[in-house]
C-alpha cells in the first residue's frame, strides 16, 4: 500500500502543529475519570491494493466513557465517501492512555464491521482495527489529536489503513473545586485569673446496697434438629452434535454433509475460492496455488465428491477469442489439479465467455474482475 503525501496529509500535518502550538500556552489540562466524550474527526482512508480501490477520505464520530485516567471504552462510526464505492465502519474499541496530562498518548484496539456499496458489488465483512494517537489537552473540555489505525478483514485477508485528526469535547465529572483561602491566624487569649481556693468537702459514707437475690434462670428447650433435604441435581444438557465433523453444529449447519477437510463459513458451506486471469491469458497466478491445493487435497481425500470449473472473460476482443480464452482458463485449473493427483474425471471445464458475467466491463476494476474462474461443487454425499 502506498502513501502518498497529497493535500489531504498536508491538512493532518497542519492540524498536529497547530494543536502543538496550543497545548504550549494552555494551564495544565487532562482526561477525567468518570466521563463521557463525543468526537467528530476526519481524515484519509487507504484501502488494500487487491481491492483496486483508490484512496478516499473519511469522516467519523464517536462516543466514549472513561473508566479512569488510563482506560477509555469508544463506540465509533466512519463513513468513507470514495469515487468508487461508498463505505461505512462500525466498531467498539477500547483505549489504554498511557500517561496523564496535557498531552495523552494511548493504544486504541478492537472489533468492527466494514460495509462496502459497490455500483455492482455489496459486501460485509468483520475486522479487527488497533493503532496508536496521541491527544493534546486544551483545557478540561476540548482537546485535539491525530489517530492511525489498521484495519484487517477475516474474511478477505484485506489490509487498510485510516489516519484521521479529530477534535474531542469531555463531558461530566470535572475538577471544579474552589481554591481554599487560608484562615487568619487568631489572635491569643488572654491569660485566665487565677481561681480562688476551694474548700475540701468530705462527702458522708452511703450506706452499702443489700444484695438483690438471685432468681433461677431454668434453661431453654433445645430445639430440634433440622433435617437438609437436598435437591437432585438437574440432568446435564446433551453435547452439541457435529456430524459431517466441519465445527458448526448440526442446529447451526445449514449445509451438512460438508466434504471432510474443507474450510468453511459460519453456515457451514464449503468456501470454493475465485481464480483472477492477467487480461488476455489463462496462466495461474502463483498467489492462488495455496487455494487451489487445498481444493485438491479436498477432491482426494473425498472420492464421490466433483467440481466444474467456469472459466469467464472480460469484454476486450471478439467474442470467438473469448470464447477460446474462457476454455483455456477453465482447463488450466483442471490441469493443475491434475497435476497435483486428482483424477481427471472428477473436474468438469466449462468455458462461459463474456456472455454470463453480470458485471458491466465499463472500468477497469470490472474488467479485472471478469476475468476469472469460479470453482462450483457438483454432488455431495
Amino acid at each position: 500500500m502506498r502513501l502518498k503525501f497529497n493535500s489531504k496529509l498536508k491538512g493532518l500535518f497542519l492540524f498536529s502543529l497547530i494543536a502543538s502550538m496550543v497545548i504550549s500556552s494552555v494551564a495544565f489540562a487532562e482526561i477525567q475519570a468518570n466521563t463521557f466524550s463525543i468526537t467528530p474527526s476526519g481524515g484519509i482512508y487507504f484501502f488494500d491494493h487487491r481491492e483496486t480501490i483508490s484512496t478516499s477520505s473519511e469522516f467519523g464520530l464517536s462516543f466514549g466513557y472513561n473508566f479512569s485516567k488510563y482506560f477509555e471504552i469508544e463506540a465509533a462510526y466512519n463513513i468513507v465517501p470514495s469515487t468508487s464505492v461508498t463505505g461505512s465502519l462500525i466498531h467498539l474499541d477500547g483505549l489504554i492512555h498511557l500517561t496523564s496530562g496535557n498531552v495523552v498518548p494511548y493504544i486504541a484496539f478492537g472489533p468492527g464491521g466494514i460495509f462496502l456499496d459497490k455500483s455492482t458489488t455489496h459486501y460485509n465483512e468483520f475486522f479487527v482495527n488497533a493503532g496508536p494517537g496521541i491527544n493534546f489537552f486544551v483545557n478540561d473540555t476540548i482537546s485535539l489529536g491525530f489517530d492511525a489505525r489498521y484495519i484487517y478483514t477475516a474474511k478477505n485477508t484485506f489490509s487498510n489503513f485510516m489516519l484521521s485528526a479529530f477534535i474531542q469535547f469531555q463531558l461530566g465529572n470535572k475538577n471544579t473545586s474552589e481554591p481554599i483561602a487560608k484562615a487568619e491566624p487568631k489572635p491569643a487569649p488572654k491569660p485566665a485569673p487565677k481561681p480562688e481556693p476551694i474548700a475540701e468537702v468530705k462527702p458522708e459514707p452511703k450506706p452499702e446496697p443489700k444484695p438483690e437475690p438471685i432468681a433461677e434462670v431454668k434453661p431453654e428447650p433445645k430445639p430440634e434438629p433440622i433435617v437438609e433435604v437436598k435437591p437432585e441435581p438437574a440432568p446435564e444438557p446433551p453435547a452439541p452434535v457435529d456430524s459431517d465433523h466441519d465445527g458448526v453444529i448440526d442446529s447451526l449447519d445449514k449445509c451438512p454433509n460438508t466434504p471432510a477437510g474443507v474450510k468453511v463459513d459460519a453456515n457451514g458451506c464449503w468456501v470454493l475460492e475465485t481464480i483472477y486471469f492477467d487480461s488476455g491469458k489463462a496462466i495461474i497466478r502463483p498467489i492462488f496455488n495455496k487455494e487451489l491445493n487445498e481444493v485438491a487435497n479436498v477432491l482426494k481425500a473425498n472420492p464421490t465428491l466433483k467440481i466444474e470449473t467456469h472459466g469467464y472473460t472480460d469484454n476486450v476482443g471478439s467474442k470467438a477469442s473469448n470464447q477460446k480464452l474462457s476454455d483455456r482458463r477453465a482447463l488450466a485449473i483442471k490441469k493443475y489439479l491434475v497435476k497435483k493427483g486428482v483424477k481427471s474425471d472428477k473436474i468438469i471445464t466449462k468455458g462461459l465467455g463474456i456472455d454470463t458475467v453480470m458485471l458491466s466491463n465499463e472500468n477497469t476494476e470490472e474488467k479485472a474482475k471478469s476475468r476469472k474462474v469460479e470453482l462450483v461443487e457438483v454432488n455431495k454425499e
